[in-house]
């Protein structure tokens, strides 16, 4: 959530609130649409849903760099952007689980606007304008997504399972946004016992740990 007093040159008041929560929530209701049809279907493609969910318990919650780089490439190639290199974000959010992941990307043929694309299985399933974009700096709280972690989804999930420190754990979410004008990424993780969460900067480094 993007609060007036965490990026210079935004305006304030309660009109800078009730847009960042109505873009928070297109965010999740597109998300949701994704995730809705996959799970309903039972299987993800010709795997059968329960095989599917013991090979991600197995590789601690499936955050793996293959899938996550070719969703990035579908949504590059939605708003213009000629590589991932070229792909910058305002937030993004990775769900594991089901392989979806939503972005709010800056349009490259348009910089002044920005989307909410999901992508699930590889597909983009919505695309959502976010709506006054241009008021806000977009220059300084959008990102190069392969400045997140480096680009290294894998290892962030590991480093995250790793401080956590429950047997049997996997990631359930991965979020990157700006927090009091910083750019942070919460790794919300999970065991049969225990949640919790592990928040690196955005270059990866461990701040905090949520057990």
């Amino acid at each position: 959530m993007i609060y007036p007093g965490d990026v210079p040159g935004a305006e304030t008041g309660r009109a800078v609130r009730w847009r960042e929560h109505r873009a928070r929530h297109l965010a999740i209701q597109v998300l949701l649409l994704g995730v809705i049809g996959v799970v309903a279907s039972g299987c993800i493609g010709a795997v059968d849903r329960s095989d599917f969910d013991a090979e991600v318990a197995a590789r601690g919650g499936g955050v793996a760099d293959v899938w996550i780089d070719e969703a990035l490439t579908a949504v590059a190639e939605e708003v213009g952007a000629t590589s991932v290199g070229a792909l910058r974000v305002l937030t993004l959010t990775i769900v594991p689980a089901n392989r979806t992941l939503v972005a709010q990307a800056r349009r490259v043929d348009n910089p002044s606007f920005v989307d909410t694309i999901a992508v699930a299985q590889g597909d983009v399933v919505g695309v959502t304008p976010l709506q006054n974009a241009d008021d806000l700096p977009l220059e300084s709280i959008t990102v190069p997504v392969s400045s997140i972690a480096g680009g290294r989804w894998g290892e962030l999930g590991d480093a995250a399972l790793s401080e956590f420190g429950h047997p049997d754990s996997h990631v359930t979410r991965i979020s990157m946004s700006v927090f009091s004008g910083e750019h942070r990424i919460d790794v919300a993780v999970e065991s049969p016992r225990n949640t919790g969460s592990v928040t690196f900067d955005l270059a990866g480094n461990v701040i905090e740990v949520d057990r």
